[in-house]
């Protein structure tokens, strides 16, 4: 089997980008019984503090 790992970098862990991600991964254990789900916030806190609207990354 392979390894699927599915990386989270939404700014905001409950709104539409987990939700999808947790469903994707419920889909995905079908194929795999090896899969990872990773969260990476840093950057988007860091972009908004510093004024950087995150739409126009």
């Amino acid at each position: 089997m392979k390894k699927i790992i599915i990386i989270d970098g939404g700014p905001r862990k409950t709104f539409n980008t987990a939700p999808i991600l947790k469903k994707f991964a419920e889909g995905a254990s079908s194929v795999s019984d090896q899969i990872e789900v990773k969260c990476d916030r840093s950057d988007a806190y860091f972009l908004r503090a510093s004024g950087i609207p995150l739409a126009f990354l």
